[in-house]
């Protein structure tokens, strides 16, 4: 009896002071520009590492669930009704999610080899037009409506070359940078946008499609919802800006993550601003 009794007093002992014991999951937000199962190839190994690192510095076990939205607005909605516990977004998203919840924070941005952009594209068939002058007239593929790259920043570049909804041919939204770019090399549509990055996966993979003009794009930032608890959102921002698995960032085309700059998404606000003034004519 009295043997039992020690084992049970240990076994409570281990049970209340060990964290390890304890576990918790996070659900880690993201909404669907490209195929689901490409994206789940690019975010398990940096979700792995940061399962590790998480469990590493808050002692106790943490997991990482992925939820993939199947739209732009659908992700919005899931981060700023708290469904989700961190995400991440496209600028647009971030900004049209910050107006819905004031209180969700960035907690880094990726890096780009040090920078705080990368590449966005506006792409034709190799034997189509070269200028942007030369859409006119054309049809062209957009993204999401939500997209920052798909469609804010890529009709506020229209917009500055004098480009209007009423001088095209026609438009459509194709919700994936993947289909704009297929589309386009089907000749479906005479020009669209696209990231660079998909630009190059397909040409990888066969497709034909040349770029007649590149823009730049702040990096995407890492959100957590509005509420979060401060332990866990500190971890998750230093697991960040530590993160140097260099074979997980490789597959996710980013170098590390960054400290925002306060004006880091001043020109995607602008283009959000002023994005009804392209079908304005």
């Amino acid at each position: 009896m009295q043997r039992y009794f020690i084992v049970s007093v240990l076994m409570l002992f281990f049970s209340s002071t060990n964290p390890i014991y304890a576990s918790e999951t996070l659900v880690f937000g993201l909404y669907a520009n490209e195929k689901p199962s490409t994206i789940i190839k690019k975010f398990r190994p940096i979700l792995q590492q940061l399962e590790v690192d998480l469990t590493h510095i808050m002692g106790r076990e943490i997991s990482i669930e992925t939820d993939i939205a199947p739209s732009y607005e659908q992700g919005i909605n899931r981060l700023t009704s708290g469904l989700v516990d961190f995400a991440r977004f496209g600028p647009a998203s971030y900004i049209k999610a910050k107006d819905i919840e004031p209180k969700i924070q960035i907690i880094a941005v990726e890096s780009n080899n040090g920078n705080r952009h990368f590449k966005g594209v506006i792409c034709t068939q190799p034997d189509s037009f070269n200028t942007l002058a030369n859409i006119r007239g054309h049809s062209f593929a957009f993204g999401g409506k939500s997209s920052t790259v798909g469609r804010y920043l890529s009709q506020h570049i229209l917009l500055k070359n004098n480009i209007y909804a009423s001088n095209l041919s026609s438009f459509d939204y194709l919700s994936r940078h993947d289909k704009v770019g297929i589309a386009v090399s089907k000749g479906l549509y005479d020009a669209g946008a696209l990231k660079f990055s998909t630009y190059q996966s397909l040409i990888q993979k066969g497709y034909k499609l040349k770029a007649i003009y590149y823009f730049d794009v702040p990096t995407k930032p890492w959100i957590i919802r509005e509420g979060l608890d401060k332990d866990t959102a500190d971890a998750l921002q230093t697991s960040l800006l530590s993160f140097n698995n260099k074979d997980a960032l490789r597959i996710l085309k980013k170098s590390g993550f960054l400290m925002p700059k306060k004006d880091q998404f001043n020109v995607i606000g602008d283009a959000i601003a002023h994005s009804a003034d392209f079908f304005s004519k």
